[in-house]
């Protein structure tokens, strides 16, 4: 059984990386505090034994030494501006936490709320191989900085990111705790609930003129 209290005390580390006097968690992707975040994935694979490896999209992998394919849980460590400090953390906290457990893999998915270059589920769609990869580096954030640039600054090379989708083969499965966006199982009186279908994810800049 895990419980509360385990998730709790392997997010202590992380909870304050990226976080505001008002409570609000600003964790951009390629930013000095994702890669904060990085470091505390890597000190949670060590913590219990998994190799730690980084695939040409930058997503972070516990592998375990079982053969795969395995079966992954996890989710991501970046945040929206002033977001909720549990939305992706909590997932990855309980990969480790099943991970102590059983030989699964853990993942956080690299810049998946895209949230600096609208650039939303940005690992998991170069995982897959649905990312648009020229248009998706030549992005720039407020600053001007081309998110390829950025990518370089923290190590991870954007001429690899067709390579992604080899790695799609280690996998058997993937599996992702996260918390409920909405008032539905609060309504429900109900603890958890299990997805069945998404809602297609798309953004749109309107230009009125008038």
């Amino acid at each position: 059984m895990i419980e509360a209290g385990e998730l709790e005390a392997l997010l202590a580390d992380l909870v304050p990386i990226g976080l505001d006097e008002d409570g609000a968690t600003t964790r951009l992707a390629w930013t000095r505090e994702d890669e904060e975040a990085a470091g505390w994935f890597a000190r949670r694979a060590a913590a219990i034994g998994r190799r730690l490896e980084r695939d040409p999209a930058g997503n972070l992998w516990a592998c375990p030494d079982a053969p795969g394919p395995w079966w992954a849980v996890g989710s991501h460590l970046d945040s929206v501006r002033a977001g909720g400090r549990f939305d992706g953390a909590l997932g990855v906290a309980a990969g480790f936490a099943v991970a102590e457990r059983l030989p699964v893999a853990v993942i956080s998915f690299a810049d998946e709320e895209g949230a600096r270059f609208n650039t939303p589920t940005f690992g998991s769609r170069a995982l897959t191989g649905r990312l648009d990869v020229d248009d998706a580096i030549a992005r720039v954030d407020e600053h001007g900085v081309a998110l390829g640039d950025a990518m370089a600054d923290a190590g991870v090379d954007p001429a690899g990111l067709g390579r992604a989708p080899e790695w799609l083969e280690r996998l058997g499965g993937f599996l992702e705790l996260h918390v409920d966006q909405t008032r539905d199982l609060a309504a429900a009186r109900r603890p958890a609930g299990v997805v069945t279908r998404l809602a297609a994810r798309l953004r749109l800049e309107v230009v009125l003129a008038g």
